[in-house]
């Protein structure tokens, strides 16, 4: 019992909407618990342990899938996953990599890490800049798996459209799309830690309970109403102070992997290209 389509990143893209979407189809199964991390972090547990993660599946489950973030920052994972399933296909979700870096930002403050600057969150964690580097992530899966077995969505569609983006993404799982789904799926919504040391602890734990098995037990207590209400509260409360030296790093990461995404993809991604340090602190 293994899956045959895959989430495989970014973080902060849409994700949630997604495997909200995905989890109400009759015809799709997926684990209550996102990121297994099996085909980078716990490859060593092996196949029978993985496939585990799916035996809830039933018999009219078409569709099997995994929701995983960081696959797509791993050439592990690409070749482990393209020697592991063999008629996979994969998803991804690209969000304009400014707007993300800000997301990614305040997710890890919203998560207990403390920052002085923006700049400082940068050298805490590169992976602010790093994860909206698309093309640099997306060419070793491009040069695995060929173009009909990938998906590339634009987050930008998924907020002009979610009946439009869902209506791709079922075809190209072949399941059915006239299936009606609730008219409220859930996103996650901005919001900021009611007491910082308590998210920083959880948040580590989680990754601690991940480590020993407990995956799934992580993903049930993530998605419970009080649990949220109890560790945040809704809002962004997360000061902004970015600077136009600031901006300029960004820009200077993110233009030259963006026209080359462009290429790769064949899309137009003028707005991209065009975000201005007033829109990004606007």
């Amino acid at each position: 019992m293994l899956p045959n389509f895959l989430y495989i990143g970014p973080p902060k893209s849409g994700s949630t909407w997604l495997f909200e979407t995905l989890r109400q189809h009759p015809e799709i199964y997926i684990p209550i618990s996102k990121d297994f991390y099996f085909f980078d972090r716990y490859y060593s547990r092996g196949l029978d342990w993985y496939s585990r993660q799916f035996e809830s599946a039933t018999v009219e489950k078409k569709c099997i899938g995994e929701i995983s973030h960081d696959y797509l920052y791993s050439k592990d994972a690409a070749a482990r996953i393209k020697a592991d399933l063999i008629t996979v296909k994969l998803l991804t979700i690209l969000r304009n990599p400014f707007d993300r870096a800000i997301s990614h930002y305040k997710f890890s403050i919203r998560n207990g890490v403390n920052f002085n600057s923006f700049a400082d969150g940068l050298i805490q964690r590169p992976t602010i800049i790093d994860h909206g580097l698309y093309y640099k992530h997306l060419m070793p899966y491009f040069e695995l798996f060929e173009k009909n077995k990938l998906l590339i969505c634009l987050f930008d569609d998924l907020k002009k459209s979610e009946n439009t983006l869902r209506s791709r993404v079922l075809e190209f799982l072949d399941v059915e799309k006239d299936f009606v789904f609730s008219e409220k799926i859930n996103r996650n919504s901005a919001s900021t830690a009611r007491f910082n040391t308590l998210a920083k602890v959880v948040h580590k734990g989680s990754n601690i309970a991940r480590d020993v098995g407990f995956g799934s037990t992580i993903g049930k207590i993530k998605r419970s109403e009080l649990i949220k209400k109890v560790l945040y509260k809704e809002g962004d409360f997360v000061s902004l102070h970015i600077t136009k030296n600031d901006f300029n790093r960004l820009q200077a990461s993110f233009l030259p992997d963006i026209i080359e995404l462009e290429k790769l993809l064949g899309l137009d991604l003028t707005s991209w290209k065009e975000t201005s340090f007033d829109s990004l602190t606007s």
